[in-house]
């Protein structure tokens, strides 16, 4: 392999490393809405260079792979998480749920950088030690973020204040999207 190419990929895994450490920490400061926003900015160009440095592997040979496929369906996911909350009119179509979606979007995409890197480095690592790699691996990997994010997205969405959840819900002292209630903020 090139020197070149062998640089891209080690640039592309740097990437992929980079944006997860920048999306947890913007979900850790979640409750800081400049730290946040600065955070998911920073993010959104980690995802930005990490696509386009994986379009230009991907452009090396024939076909589509199942990790191009993964490359830009989730800087789609990442792209429409920044735009919930970056842009009113989206904020408004999706009405109460907005913020919901912005969680789903932000977090899902999370696991694109890390189902991706596990697949490429399990079949290595597990041929080093002679052992195969079966094909359903692949399949429970890529399927095991649906099992466990809708969790913790709800327990993320669950963690803000009930005024902050209906103030982004537009739903003062009424009903919220997860089921509870808010009381009126004066």
């Amino acid at each position: 392999m090139p020197l070149a190419v062998l640089l891209l990929l080690a640039g592309h895994l740097a990437l992929a490393a980079l944006a997860f450490g920048v999306g947890v920490a913007a979900l850790r400061r979640r409750a800081t809405p400049a730290a946040h926003r600065r955070l998911g900015l920073a993010y959104v160009a980690c995802w930005v260079a990490l696509f386009a440095s994986g379009a230009v592997l991907g452009a090396r040979r024939p076909g589509v792979s199942v990790f191009e496929v993964i490359n830009a369906v989730g800087m789609a996911q990442v792209a429409l998480g920044f735009l919930i909350p970056a842009v009113r009119p989206v904020r408004r179509a999706l009405g109460g749920d907005w913020m919901r979606w912005h969680v789903r979007l932000m977090l899902g995409s999370l696991a694109y950088p890390v189902v991706a890197a596990l697949n490429q480095a399990a079949p290595h690592a597990l041929g080093a030690l002679g052992l195969p790699y079966p094909a359903w691996a692949f399949y429970l990997l890529v399927l095991s973020p649906f099992a466990v994010l809708p969790r913790v997205g709800r327990r993320m969405l669950d963690a803000y204040p009930a005024d902050v959840r209906a103030e982004a819900a537009g739903r003062r002292g009424r009903g919220l999207p997860n089921g509870t209630t808010a009381p009126a903020v004066s």
